[in-house]
């Protein structure tokens, strides 16, 4: 059926979270989606899909050492399908996630009213509570958050199909009714009525021997008070008899007469003590055959001398029909045991309908709701560790909420003990409780050991408990227990009290956001000892509660072995009508209206058992507060702060207008302020400089840290510095801010800068792979290739245990051997160079997403063709073709071996391939040129070249040009040189290398002069460190004065 208010709330939450549907991928979302292995992949094939169901949510497997164990495959689906259908596009993402928070406020609703018992004021209030809170912008804002709302949107679903299994149960179980008798009216009564008979069971009391009953009646007020009150409720007419009790009405329920025959007899009740000749009567009997459950009525017998007997029978009137009503309103057929405790009923029994059984042929038809919710528990913990609370909460509901049993009404329940009342209903209880109960410790226990299973298949060694650094979880890394215990309980208050009242908000709370608290005086402990006080009250009112259902039971029982009491102890009667009283005003709350006890029950089973994952109790978490994992808890929160809100409306705001106008201004005062600060929260959620801004406050060092981050992409490099620097004032310690410094030192070519902060960086954290490899670089770029290849083999010796970014780790422990080999490469130490190479190819094959993996297939190929491997270096070189048959430098580098097989005409072909996929890189005519030069072809040769320097641009097109016109010189093409040379000094003129060989030809072709001046730009650029210049330079001189005498001599001859 269609939920009006479900539906309004449903459009509130879409209109308050539509602004952030043009976002960006922002924080987490960029490991958990656009590098996620198991998000973005390219292969349709089955064992792709299969893949996700091994791996964490952020793709690593849960067998590896560096996994967080947080294993979320539903929410990793969802992206899959979600990036199959419209790609890495954000706003689709962010869509998709407003929608499902839109759908679980719907849900939640329908749940509010089945659930609690909410009516449409309540359910409206507490839909729009939950719809607008601000404590859900993350999980709805933060892509990640998907999980927290899957995790909710199933857990709802669960609890719906459980309380729908507990209603059919109970419709199972109470008794069939036939449909009133409709009589013809009394003359005296208007035609427009009708008469409704209520039929009544034979229910005769056993007389003891010599008593005698009276025959003789006497009137009594009963009927007119019955008359007054039928008309207060709406019902038309009555009309009395002394046999028969005759309702005339137009749609009143059984349960509404019931109800009315409690108030009519306590009514005759304070007659007859008023009076004392009103007296009780035995009512009439019927002989009706039907199945159904009615109440005995109650007439009066006219006995002066045995007022106390009297009185006595009335009371055990009214304790029978109230025993029948609860019978009735509970659903249960007790009145159809076997006798005891002195009464005989007729002889119409109600049958027994068939029981819910596991093992029965017919559960799939009569227990499809309850599999239904345990399909639904399973989604929601394969979505979010906080689902495995959810079946906890459905036994919950069920014992307490539904049941209303008390704690040793649940432990009869549980264990069988019925008190010989044989009760169907407590059966199917106890079967569908102790099921669920039992299903819910299988799938812990299965979730828990499913890291081992996993580790078992793959035989790999087992690391269940994951690791967090002390950035994560400070408290956690502390060693001294009173300062764990003391932060651990004010971070769970501070949880709370972001329920309450959600202001701060940030995206991460590690580091030292939180200051760890080390002593009793510090004064954050006042608001733990404020949620403990509230924690223990609420606690104590459901025990208080449960105790009092206890009592109740207790006193229930008393009711029905009244009758074998003591006949003369008025005393005892006037005891049995006052819980008679009690057990009316229970029926009363047997309907279906909010019951703040039994909602407290099921509100604080959700807040509990959600929110204990992140309490530290079992094991360590990787947060210090996370705002999104208060997203199923909210559910409860919303539940209990409505349901008080109204409960107290009701109870000091139901006479005075005023302050109940009073009471909606505020609601809507909480409305407006939530919305607005939801709709301005989502503004920073849109891209990560906002987002990284909005945290300075609260925790200033990663904030600055990641805004440098986003300045150096943005090429800022002065504002990048100076967040770096502010972000180690904040936390000096951090090896990410260090490593990041460096390479912002690298791009600026301050390289001493550069090694500082990356050994800075290994200082605090010595297995950052990546901090040894761009060492390595750093050193290998100024030509100390010892040190750089200590630093390589650093990082590729850390085996990756305590690392918090495991494919990062394994890329850079693959690159360290790449840049290995081609050190090695250089240094023509080809058989350790193909050793590291082939190293590096198996790490690969386990971290599959590797870019780079066929440019070592092409070193390694070049190593084997340099040995004479001539066949492993053609197969290395078509594998690199297998992985990627675009890279142009591969058909280069095989078209090479192919011409030195003398195999022309198929290089020319794969030379011929390589121009046609990148016409415009230089290297690709540059090689050809080379080849074709050894082949002497010198002509096309140097047409290549000149092609090669006129696209080549940048650093690329001085090492062009200046090997263009090398080739040209050789060729003795000296205006072809000069004109290169001279493009050299154009692109570098403080390169004294083209200077120097500028001069050198000049000095070739006799331009002495011109060669004179640049040799000594060439030694002046390079501080005389360019000797082969200065021997140019000597010669020169030389020649030059020797040229001069030789001009004097001549003169003097011809003189």
């Amino acid at each position: 059926m269609f939920d009006l208010e479900g539906a309004v709330s449903a459009v509130v939450a879409f209109l308050v979270y539509c602004n952030i549907i043009d976002g960006e991928f922002v924080f987490d979302d960029r490991r958990a989606i656009v590098h996620n292995d198991d998000v973005i992949t390219s292969q349709i094939s089955s064992s792709s899909w299969w893949r996700l169901f091994g791996n964490d949510f952020w793709g690593t497997s849960l067998s590896n050492a560096g996994s967080h164990q947080s294993y979320r495959p539903i929410t990793v689906l969802s992206f899959r399908v979600n990036y199959l259908l419209f790609g890495l596009d954000a706003s689709k993402f962010h869509l998709i996630n407003i929608l499902l928070h839109c759908v679980v406020t719907y849900v939640f609703c329908c749940v509010t009213t089945r659930v609690c018992a909410f009516d449409r004021k309540r359910k409206l209030v507490s839909g729009l509570l939950f719809a607008v809170h601000p404590i859900h912008t993350e999980a709805v804002a933060g892509l990640v958050g998907r999980a927290d709302i899957l995790a909710t949107l199933f857990f709802l679903l669960s609890l719906a199909c459980y309380e729908r299994q507990v209603r059919t149960d109970d419709e199972r179980t109470k008794p069939r009714r036939k449909p009133p008798v409709v009589e013809a009216a009394n003359n005296n009564s208007s035609s427009n009525f009708m008469t409704a008979s209520v039929n009544q069971t034979t229910c005769r009391r056993r007389r003891k021997p010599g008593r005698k009953r009276k025959t003789q009646q006497q009137p009594n007020k009963c009927e007119q008070n019955k008359k007054r009150l039928i008309t207060k409720g709406k019902i038309n007419d009555i009309t009395t008899s002394t046999s028969q009790v005759t309702i005339l009405s137009s749609s009143s329920s059984s349960k509404t007469n019931n109800r009315l025959q409690v108030h009519c007899d306590m009514r005759r009740w304070f007659e007859m003590r008023k009076n004392p000749l009103i007296s009780t009567s035995a009512a009439a009997e019927s002989s009706s055959h039907s199945e159904t459950s009615s109440i005995c009525s109650c007439s009066s017998e006219e006995s002066v001398d045995n007022n106390a007997i009297r009185k006595r029978n009335f009371v055990h009137d009214c304790g029978r029909m109230t025993m029948m009503m609860k019978s009735v309103a509970a659903g249960s057929d007790e009145r159809s045991d076997e006798g005891g405790g002195g009464r005989e009923c007729g002889d119409n029994r109600i049958k027994r309908p068939p029981l819910f059984s596991l093992g029965s042929s017919s559960s799939s038809s009569n227990c499809h709701w309850l599999l239904s919710a345990y399909a639904f528990a399973v989604l929601s913990l394969l979505s979010k560790e906080q689902g495995f609370c959810t079946l906890f909460v459905c036994f919950a509901y069920d014992l307490f909420a539904h049941s209303r049993l008390g704690l040793r009404g649940v432990i009869n329940a549980l264990i069988g003990k019925d008190d010989g009342k044989k009760s169907s209903s407590l059966r199917l209880l106890r079967q569908r409780t102790l099921a669920t109960i039992g299903f819910s410790l299988i799938i812990v226990t299965i979730r828990l050991s499913l890291s081992s299973l996993i580790a078992s298949f793959s035989a790999q060694p087992l690391h269940f408990t994951p690791s967090f650094s002390a950035f994560d979880n400070p408290a956690a890394a502390h060693p001294i227990a009173k300062s764990r215990w003391l932060t651990f309980n004010y971070l769970a208050a501070r949880h709370f009290s972001l329920l309450l009242l959600p202001h701060p908000l940030c995206y991460d709370w590690s580091m030292g956001s939180i200051p760890l608290i080390h002593d009793f005086s510090d004064p954050r402990n006042i608001l733990t000892l404020a949620f403990l006080a509230l924690l223990a009250a609420a606690l104590v009112k459901v025990v208080a509660s449960l105790l009092r259902k206890d009592v109740e039971a207790k006193k229930e029982q008393v009711l029905m072995i009244y009758e074998d009491g003591n006949d003369n102890d008025d005393e005892h009667d006037e005891k049995c009508f006052i819980e008679f009283q009690k057990s009316t005003t229970d029926l009363r709350t047997n309907d279906r209206l909010p019951n703040f006890d039994s909602n407290l029950c099921v509100s604080a089973a959700i807040l509990i058992l959600s929110f204990l994952p992140a309490t530290n109790l079992f094991f360590y978490v990787g947060f210090v507060i996370a705002e999104r994992i208060l997203y199923m808890t909210s559910v409860g929160s919303c539940i209990l702060a409505t349901d008080m809100l109204f409960t107290l409306k009701q109870h000091h705001l139901q006479m005075k207008r005023y302050l109940t106008c009073s009471f909606w201004i505020l609601l809507l005062l909480v409305f407006v302020l939530f919305s607005n600060q939801t709709w301005t929260r989502n503004r920073d959620w849109k891209n990560e400089f906002e987002l990284y801004k909005s945290g300075v406050s609260i925790n200033p060092a990663k904030s600055w840290a990641s805004l440098g981050n986003i300045f150096k992409i943005r090429g800022r490099f002065d504002e990048a510095e100076s967040a770096y620097t502010e972000a180690l004032r904040h936390e000096a310690g951090m090896p990410d801010i260090y490593y990041n410094l460096g390479l912002l030192h690298y791009e600026q070519k301050r390289y001493q800068d550069a090694e500082r902060c990356y050994r800075k960086a290994l200082l605090c954290r010595p297995h950052m792979a990546l901090g040894h490899l761009n060492l390595g670089v750093l050193l290998a770029g100024q030509g100390r290739n010892e040190e750089a290849k200590e630093a390589y083999l650093n990082a590729t010796a850390l085996s990756g245990v305590v690392t918090r970014d495991p494919s990062s780790h394994a890329h850079a422990r693959i690159s360290a051997h790449y840049n290995i080999g081609n050190l090695l490469s250089n240094e023509n130490l080809y058989e350790e160079a193909i050793r590291h190479y082939n190293t590096a190819i198996q790490l690969t094959h386990v971290w599959s997403r590797y870019d780079f993996t066929h440019k070592i297939y092409n070193m390694l190929g070049q190593a084997h063709h340099l040995m004479g491997n001539r066949g492993k270096s053609e197969m290395a070189f078509k594998s690199s073709l297998e992985l990627n048959s675009t890279h142009s430098i591969t058909y280069l580098m095989y078209g090479k071996l192919l011409s030195d097989q003398m195999l022309y005409e198929k290089a020319e072909q794969l030379f011929a391939r390589a121009k046609h996929l990148d016409p415009e890189n230089p290297l690709v005519y540059l090689h050809h040129s080379d080849d074709l030069m050894q082949r002497g072809h010198e002509d096309q040769a140097l047409m290549l070249l000149e092609r090669a320097a006129t696209i080549s641009g940048g650093k690329q097109n001085y090492e062009v040009n200046l090997q263009a016109a090398t080739s040209f010189r050789r060729s003795k093409k000296f205006k072809k040189a000069e004109h290169f040379y001279r493009n050299c000094i154009r692109i570098d003129a403080l390169n004294p290398t083209a200077h120097s060989h500028l001069g050198a030809l000049l000095h070739l072709v006799g331009r002495l002069k011109e060669a004179e001046q640049s040799y000594q730009k060439a030694l002046k650029l390079s501080s005389g460190k360019q000797p082969l210049a200065e021997e140019n330079l000597r010669k020169l001189w030389k020649q030059m004065k020797s040229s001069s005498k030789t001009s004097s001599v001549k003169d003097g001859e011809g003189g």
